[in-house]
This record gives C-alpha cells, structure tokens and sequence, in this order.
C-alpha cells in the first residue's frame, strides 16, 4: 500500500483529464455553464469529450470566493456522486474537486463510498482533505468494516491526521493477522504521538516483516512526545529499546535519544556501548562522548582511552577535544607518544582545544618535524591554543639554540599575530644563519607594525642573499600595508634608494612597484638610465607590471628605444595589457594606435604582432590587420589577425568581418583564406554580443509591465500577488504578503529566441532534474493558483510534470502529469498554463512548487506567477 502523498488511484489519464486543461480554460472561455457542465458530466466517461471537466475546474476557482461560496461549489459537485449510474471516471474527477472544495456536508456521502472496494480508496482520499471532525469519525467508523487495501489507507489518514480518538481502535489493529495492517497501524500510532499511543506501542508485539516500522513508529512516537514536553515518556520507550535484543542499527536511534531527554541516564550507557563490536553504535557512542557533561564522563572516557583500539583512540581522542575539559590533557599528550601517526595527529589536534603552557615545546618538537600529518595538526593546534602564558612561552622558546624549534616557533608566531614578537623577530632577521633569517622575515610580514617600516626597509638593503632580498621585499610591503598613509610608505623607499648599493636597488625599485602611485612612479623612471644593467632590467620589469594607466608613457617610450629587444617586449606587453583594461573604447584605441609607429622594420612589426595577438581587444584585432599586405610580415599578421578574430567573434562581430575581409583580399594561402571565410561567417551568424547579458540582467520596469498585464486579466475574485521573470528575477513578493522565491535552478538564455519570442521567454530557469519554487506567507484562509509559461526553444523533446507539496516535502501531490512542450524548433509559441494549488499543502503557509524533466534534456521554466483570493474562504 502507498503513502497517501503518491495518490495511488490518481493515473496519468485522471490527472490529464483533471489538470492538464486547467491552462487551455484559462487562455479561452467556457462554451457552457457550471451546471451545464455539471449535467454532462454524469455521463462523462473516459475517453470522452473533456470540455465539462475543464469548465468544471476554472468555475469551480472562480465561483468559490468565500466559505458561503465554496460550500454551494461543493454541494453542486456531490449531486454528481448521488446521481444514478454515473461513470467511475467522473466520479474520480468529482473527488479531485472535493478535496479541494469539499466541506463536512459531503462526508456522509463519501462514507456509502467507502463500502464499495470500486471507490473505497477515492472516498477515503478524499475524506482525509476535508479538514474536521466529522471525516475523522468517518474514517473511524470505517476501520471495523474496510478491506485490507483500503483499511490501511484509512489507517494512513488516522496516522497524517493525527487523530487522538483513533488510539484505541488502531491499537486493536497492531494485533491483525496481516502484518501489513498492523505495520499501518504502528506507523499512524507514531505519527498521532500521544500518551497512549506510546503506550500501545510499547506493548505490541508485532510480526517479524512489520517489526522495522513498528521500531521506527517507536522513535517518531518517542521524539515527538519529547517535542512536545513529555520527556518521561520518550525516555521510557528509548530505554525499552535500549534494552531489548534490538539489532545495533535499531538501538543507535534509542541511544542518541536517550542522550537527548535524559542525559545522566544515557552516559553509563554511551560507557558500556564505546566497547561494543558494531562499529555503528561504536561510533555513535562516540559522538555521543563528546557533548554529554559531567566530570565523571570525563574521568570514564579518559580510562577507556587506552583500552581501545587504534580507530576507536582516535574518535575518542576527537571526542575528548569536543568536550573541553581540560582535566583529559594529560591523558590526551600520553597519544602523543603513540606509534601510529593517526593517533599522534588525534592526540595532537584534541591539544588545541585542551593544552596549556607545558605542552607547547612537545608540540612545537612536532611542527618542526616535517611536512607530515603530525606536523601539520601541531601547527594548526599551536596556532589555536589559548591561555595567558601561551605567548610568553613561545617568545622564550624563540630564543632556543636550535634552527629548527626557532624558525617552527617563528611560524607559530606569525599565525597568531604576536605582535609582541617584533623586536625579536627584528633581531633574527640581522642573524648569521639564513634559514633563521628567512623565517624571521616571513614572520615579520605577518606581526611587523608601522613603527618598524624603517628598520626593515634598512634591512632590506643590508639583505646578503637574493632569497633574503625576496622576503624582506614581502615584508616591507606587508608592514607598509599597515601603514596609515602612502607617502610614509614611500620617503624610507626613496631614500634608501639613493643611498644604497647596485646590490639592492632591484629590491627597492621593486618594492616601490608594489606601493605604485606618481612619487614611486617617477622614482622607477629615474632608475632606466644607470649604467648598471640588474638596476635598469628591475626598472623595466616594474613598469611593465605597473598598476595603472600612468606607466603607459614611459613604457611606449621604452617600447621605441630599448637597447634590448627583452626590454622592448616587455614594454610591448605592458603597454597592451594597460590598454585592454581601458573601459573607454576611443582611449583605449587611442593607445593601441600610438603604438603602432614603435614598428618601423620587420623585426619590431614581427614583435608588435605577436604581441598584439595576445591582446584579445577589438582595437587590437584592428591595429594587428593594418599589417595585412605588408610581404615582410603577411605570415604574421595572418597569423595574429586569425587569432585575435577567434577570440572576438562573439564580442565585435562587425570588427571580426572586416578583418576576414583583409585576409581573404590580401592572402596567397587558401588555408589561410578558407579559415577567414569560415569566421567571417561566424560573425555574420553571431547574435548581438550582449544580448543573453541583457536578458539576464533584472529589468524591474519590464517585469513591472507584465505583472500590470497579468494583473489585468486575474481571474473573477483574484489578484496577482507574485511573479518571477525566470533568469533576471529570483524572488518577488512582500514582506507582510506573499513572497515567491527560486528554490533550485540555473540561470540560462537561449540566443535567437529573441526572434521567435518576447525576449523573457528565452530567459529561464533550467536543472537536469527538477527546477523547484517556494511561495511563503501564504494565507491558509485563501485560496491560490499559480500561472506559469514553458517552452522547449532549442528540442523538440522536452517532457515535464509538475508537482505541489508541503514546505517541508512530507505530502506532495501532481497537479500535471508528464506533459511535451511547445517546440520552438518547431516554430510552436511558449505555452501559457494555470493549476489550482490544494488548500492541504500551504496549510503552514508555505508552499514548494517543482517543475520535474520527464524526458531530455532538462527541466525549464520561463516565467512564475501566483494568483491570491481577494476574499478568505
């Protein structure tokens, strides 16, 4: 037997005849009245015409605005039911509407149905929608008389209703001969949750194929009651499973609730259960160590630690660490020694959470050990343990004799920002060993303050090694970084600059790089002319990295009068990248052009163009195809044009065309002028370059227009109170109102649909699977429709179905079944539909809504839309 979301009864055809035609009422009128298509419809049958159901459904939406309303909608439709003779079908479609406008008036009709197994299942359905007393009783009155089918479906309703009055009988039934029925019955028990559903639980014997869902109907019985205040009774049905011959897997749920609602009781247990076999309930137990209090767990816990084997050291040794107590660091340093690097790490890393002072040196031993596991944990934990004596501690252990434990302690250091280690640092940076020095300085990045900028810019310059001079570059620039100005950043720079040796102007030239602005700009410029060729080489490459536009200058002159063809290709470079990041078009092409005289032989025109062909720029595509016709360089240019055009056909089109157009007038090479035709006439077929960027981006004033436009044709008695433009708009609604919302999805647009269609139509919301809505702030007083468009622009293929469901996804029902969509490939237009959404699944006020692909590709959905009643129900 199902569960009541999967709608056993409801097949495909049903929900065809019921729903898919909800759209097609809405886009044109009915040909005849309500009672006209009442009258018709009880000689419906399936395979007929379907106009009555479709007629039905929209002035059913319609009339129904208020409970007066919606109680006369409803009685009109049992008048069907009642009436001699009628089709089964119509009386499948008769309860869909029911369960959605019925009231209690037509449950003494729905009751005769139960006893015929033809309806049994539709009526019993239908029942458990109408909200009150009476289909409760109904349902009651019918578990002494139903057959098994449908006396489990009635059983299902009790349970989802949560019916208090139903106990008793569906406690009789835990003792059915049909396993099924009493397995029914356990899980209705559970959900109904009260004393004395426990209490029958706890009691029932059940047999073997039942006892799994009488053991879970047990634990949903139990959390609720413990929900709902009643801890003694969840602990007293935890502890009766705990204490019978349950498989693990059943008892893990008793003991992690037990540990819930009675914590002291649970810790002698979570004790006894670390030793068991099953490594299910071990590591439960586990976890369970690691959050339940009391000094006396602890000091268990601790006892235990030794005795376990390795796997079972390390979670006990991660479940020492949750629980923070200290009193356990002892114990958890004695793993340290352990052979077997896993429980080192485990104990290593629980230190963090646990260790003091005394535990440091051992732990920095371990971070100087290597790149391993063990070292890597210990760094971390020296890094995040706590304590007034941690700090003072390691600035005495800087000061050891041994290389390695200082440059370990040096990295522990700088991880927690101890600024209070400065001026040692300061001193190990001046130190005869290099490995020292390095450490002190990548240190020093870290901690240094502004105070100490001239002192390291000093020892900058005193740097005796290359890789000395890199880390005290990075440190200079981090510690200037923290200064409050950049001029107090630049003077030390300069003026060391002037002063210092050929050795160490790179560094400086570099530094001032880093800083960047006019002052530093200008102190590089002065460093292209000495003599020395490391100083000058540092000079160029500092300006071809330069930040901003204003090196450009200096690097086009550098780019014409380089002595070395190196430097003149990274002036090139430089200059190009500076103008690609150039926002305005006519400066940016102004550039470009200024470099164009730089090549006046075929070796400079060689090295502009294959400079420019990395260029990717529109401007530089058009400088690059100046070249073409030019028998010194046609290759080249050839080439850098080609390129340039691959990477542009999407972005400048028209730019791209005229390109090819040169090639293919100048070129001897087929190939050559085969490849240009080819992207010519890609750029011909290319769609305007921002037009997916438009349709993506929100347009509030466009999707204002279409909610005006929707507005005006609401249905009688609704008013449009959210909708998305699938792609630009991922929620609407407001705050004391409606909000609808994308739940899961990807943005997408189809190029060219634009052509066939209002361009929102080609934005949508795609998923391979589902593309799923929640609507919040839905009244449960007022009724709701939702209006959607889809379209299968590029396939002739695509199939979905759509489904409504609580906010949490327990009870769901198919509004739609697997539906084609309208083919854009096809030249067919996006289809507009509109469904009637349950008043049982937004009871909470929160509605989810999911577009299901039932064939290929995808899911999509173009636009989302929902209807609110003006009046409450």
């Amino acid at each position: 037997m199902r569960s009541r979301p999967q709608r056993p009864f409801v097949t495909p055809l049903c929900l065809l005849a019921a729903f898919a035609g909800a759209a097609r009422a809405a886009e044109s009128p009915p040909e005849m009245t309500f009672d006209q298509a009442l009258q018709q419809l009880k000689t419906y049958d399936y395979g007929q015409d379907d106009r009555p159901l479709r007629a039905i459904e929209l002035q059913a939406v319609r009339q129904a605005t208020g409970a007066a309303a919606r109680a006369d909608v409803a009685a009109r439709l049992a008048t069907v039911l009642a009436a001699p003779d009628v089709a089964h079908a119509a009386k499948v479609f008769v309860c869909q509407q029911l369960a959605v406008f019925g009231t209690e008036a037509q449950v003494p009709l729905l009751v005769k149905m139960l006893d015929d197994p033809h309806t049994a299942e539709i009526a019993r359905w239908t029942l458990d929608a109408i909200p009150g007393e009476a289909a409760s009783a109904a349902l009651r009155g019918a578990l002494s008389r139903l057959d098994r089918s449908a006396l489990i479906g009635a059983v299902n309703s009790l349970g989802l209703r949560r019916d208090g009055p139903a106990v008793a009988p569906l406690t009789t039934l835990l003792t059915h001969a049909d396993s099924g029925v009493a397995a029914a019955a356990a899980e209705a028990l559970g959900k109904i949750a009260t004393a004395d559903a426990a209490a029958g639980l706890l009691a029932a014997t059940v047999a073997p194929q039942a006892e799994t869902r009488l053991h879970n109907a047990r634990l949903q019985c139990a959390e609720r009651r413990a929900a709902e205040g009643d801890a003694a009774t969840a602990e007293k049905i935890y502890e009766a499973i705990l204490a019978s011959d349950s498989p693990p897997a059943r008892r893990v749920g008793a003991l992690v609730g037990l540990a819930n609602v009675a914590p002291e009781k649970a810790v002698p247990l979570v004790l006894r259960t670390l030793a068991e076999e099953d490594a299910l309930l071990r590591a439960t137990a586990m976890q369970l160590a690691g959050r339940l209090p009391g000094s006396a767990m602890t000091k268990a816990l601790v006892e235990r630690l030794p005795q376990l084997e390795l796997a079972g050291q390390v979670l006990l040794l991660d479940a020492l660490a949750r629980r923070g107590d200290r009193a356990a660091a002892n114990a958890v340093a004695e793993r340290m020694d352990s052979e077997h690097d896993s429980v080192r790490t485990a104990a290593v890393t629980a230190l963090a959470c646990l260790g003091d002072a005394a535990h440091l040196r051992r732990l920095v031993e371990f971070s100087a050990s290597g790149g391993g596991t063990v070292s890597r944990a210990a760094q971390s934990a020296l890094t995040k343990i706590v304590g007034a004596d941690i700090e003072p501690e390691l600035l005495k252990m800087a000061d050891d004799q041994d290389a390695a434990t200082r440059t370990a302690v040096f990295r522990v250091l700088a991880s927690r920002r101890a600024t209070s280690a400065t001026p040692l640092l300061l001193r190990a940076a001046a130190e005869p060993d290099e490995t020292v020095r390095r450490a002190a300085f990548d240190a020093l990045a870290a901690v240094a303050g502004g105070e100490s900028y001239g002192r390291l810019v000093d020892l900058l310059v005193a740097a005796p090694t290359p890789g000395d001079a890199q880390a005290a570059e990075r440190a200079v620039l981090e510690t200037g970084s923290r200064l409050p100005a950049v001029p107090l950043r630049i003077a030390p720079v300069l003026a060391a600059l002037g002063t210092a040796p050929n050795q160490a102007k790179p560094s400086l030239i570099r530094v001032l790089g880093g800083i960047g602005g006019a002052e530093a700009l200008a102190g590089v410029r002065d460093q292209l002319d000495p003599a020395d060729s490391a100083v000058r080489d540092a000079a160029v490459r500092t300006l071809a990295g330069w930040a901003d536009v204003a090196a450009a200058p200096d690097l086009l002159k550098l780019a014409q009068t380089a002595d070395e063809i190196t430097h003149r290709v990274l002036a090139m470079r430089g200059y190009l990248r500076l103008a690609g990041e150039i926002k305005d078009t006519a400066a940016r092409l102004k550039m470009l052009e200024d470099i164009r005289p730089v090549a006046t032989d075929p070796q400079a025109k060689r090295l502009l163009l294959a400079t420019l062909a990395e260029a990717a720029d529109p401007g530089a595509l058009q400088v690059a195809a100046e070249f073409l016709g030019d028998a010194a360089v046609q290759t080249e240019a050839e080439v850098a044009v080609l390129k340039l055009a691959r990477a542009l056909v999407r972005i400048d089109p028209p730019g791209v065309r005229a390109a090819m157009r040169a090639v293919i007038d100048t070129s001897k090479d087929e190939q050559v002028a085969a490849n240009a035709a080819a992207l010519d006439e890609e750029a011909m077929n290319a769609p305007p370059p921002d037009a997916a960027q438009k349709a993506l981006q929100q347009d509030r004033a466009r999707s204002d227009a279409i909610k005006a436009a929707l507005a005006k044709r609401a249905p009688r008695g609704y008013r449009l109170a959210c909708y998305l433009d699938c792609g630009p708009d991922r929620a609407d609604g407001a705050n004391d109102g409606p909000l609808l919302r994308l739940v899961g999805g990807t943005t997408y647009y189809w190029t060219g649909s634009e052509q066939q269609a209002d361009v929102h139509f080609g934005s949508v919301f795609y998923d391979g699977g589902r593309v799923i809505f929640e609507a919040a702030g839905l009244n449960p007083k007022k009724a709701y429709q939702i209006g959607f468009t889809w379209w299968d622009f590029d396939h002739a293929t695509r199939a979905q179905s759509v489904s409504l469901a609580t906010s949490k996804g327990e009870h769901e029902i198919s509004v739609l079944a697997k539906t084609k969509l309208p083919s854009g490939a096809n030249k067919q237009p996006p289809e507009e539909k509109t469904l009637s959404v349950p008043a049982e699944v937004y009871r909470d006020g929160t509605l989810r809504i999911t577009f299901r692909n039932e064939a290929q590709p995808n899911a999509v959905v173009s636009e989302l839309w929902l209807w609110e009643s003006e009046a409450e129900q």
